[in-house]
Formats: C-alpha cells, sequence, structure tokens
C-alpha cells in the first residue's frame, strides 16, 4: 500500500490548505520565538539582530523557500484528487523538517546564547512566512480544481 492512500485522505485543495497551515503555523512559531529571543539582547544588539533576522529570512523565503512551495503545490495539484492528507508534503520533505526538528533542538542545547538563537530562529521562521504565502496564493487561486496551465506555470517557477 502506498503512503498516500492511508487514512485520513482529501481533495487537492484540502492538500493545499493543510500545506499553508502547516508552513504558516511553524513559520509564525519560529518567528515569535526568534524574535522574543532577540529582544533579549541590549538594546544595541537587539535592533541589528531582528532586522538581521527578518533580512536573512526574506531573502531565502523568496529564492528558496516560495519557489519550493509553488513548486509543492504543482506535485500536490498533479496527484489524485483524493490522497492522504500527509501527502501535502513528499516524504523527502517530510525528512528534511525532521532533520531540521533535531537540528533546532540540538541548537537551543547548544552554548550558542538565545539572542543569537533567536536571529537564526527568525530567519528561518520569516522564510517560512514567505513559502506560506505562495502556498496561500495557490490555494486562493485554485478554487477547488487544478488547470493544466497552471500546474506548468508552479512546476516552472522561480
Amino acid at each position: 500500500m502506498k503512503w498516500t492512500s492511508l487514512p485520513p485522505r482529501t481533495s487537492r485543495r484540502g492538500r493545499l490548505l493543510a500545506a499553508s497551515i502547516v508552513w504558516s503555523a511553524v513559520g509564525a512559531g519560529l518567528t515569535v520565538a526568534g524574535a522574543v529571543w532577540a529582544l533579549r539582547a541590549p538594546a544595541a544588539l537587539s535592533a541589528p539582530l531582528l532586522a538581521g533576522g527578518v533580512a536573512i529570512g526574506w531573502a531565502k523565503g523568496r529564492l528558496v523557500l516560495a519557489p519550493m512551495a509553488r513548486r509543492n503545490a504543482a506535485r500536490i495539484l498533479d496527484a489524485p484528487d483524493s490522497a492522504f492528507v500527509g501527502s501535502a508534503f513528499a516524504v523527502r520533505a517530510w525528512a528534511l523538517a525532521a532533520g531540521f526538528m533535531a537540528l533546532g533542538a540540538g541548537l537551543r542545547r547548544s552554548a550558542l546564547p538565545r539572542p543569537w538563537l533567536g536571529l537564526i530562529y527568525l530567519a528561518a521562521g520569516s522564510a517560512l512566512l514567505l513559502g506560506a504565502r505562495a502556498s496561500w496564493a495557490v490555494w486562493r487561486r485554485e478554487g477547488g480544481t487544478a488547470r493544466e496551465d497552471h500546474i506548468s506555470e508552479l512546476r516552472n517557477s522561480t
């Protein structure tokens, strides 16, 4: 049995919604944690940490995660209409997420000061929020139907 055939099953639009919610929730959580930790720095360092985290996150989100979210949406739209809700992301993406969770756990236990960890979390979170923005845009545009021209456009987007 393929993992995409497991219950609970949902439509393409449902998987687009699930992906958008995951991108948003994880991005928001990391952004808030990062901002809180960056604000623990002395006043002269807080603003540069916050600005740096958002700037790095914006660049990564724009150049890496937004295109990745659009390719993921194209993959969902190419798949059968009814599939396992967890197939909102490919198995490889889930493995990558688990790796990043392990990395985050390791960093939280490291000697790295929390304000600097805040910079990393803020960058990762704001990048994920830009990916979420791209994912939500596809969810809104699709309205429950998969159009071949739109799938091709998503697959080839940068």
